[in-house]
């Protein structure tokens, strides 16, 4: 998978928030129901497609699959990621005020 479809599939909404919630660590379909809010069909979905390109891995427990990030070096691409868009929301959001941005910025409120 090359760079351009791996940050396609990780910016999808449900995709991130799944990936998101696996960053704390392994869990099951209905712990990432709770944790991402997001319907258990359109869970499983998304899970599947994840697994089948090789970020997502699964360990089976009784009757329970449990899933976890398949690379700690996607922990930390979600992490980047994360953070750029934080801080391009915060250089956004001061340049529609017309406010300068410095590192010791770190929101308002």
């Amino acid at each position: 998978m090359d760079a351009a479809a791996l940050l396609r599939l990780v910016s999808e909404p449900t995709k991130h928030a799944v990936l998101s919630a696996l960053r704390e660590g392994e869990q099951t379909v209905g712990e990432l129901v709770q944790a991402t809010g997001r319907e258990q069909s359109n869970v499983s979905h998304h899970l599947r497609v994840l697994r089948e390109q090789g970020l997502v891995q699964t360990r089976t427990a009784g009757r329970n699959r449990h899933y976890r990030l398949a690379d700690r070096e996607l922990r930390r691409l979600l992490e980047q990621v994360d953070r750029i868009a934080d801080r391009l929301e915060r250089v956004a959001y001061s340049s529609g005020l017309g406010l300068s941005l410095d590192s010791s910025f770190h929101g308002y409120g």
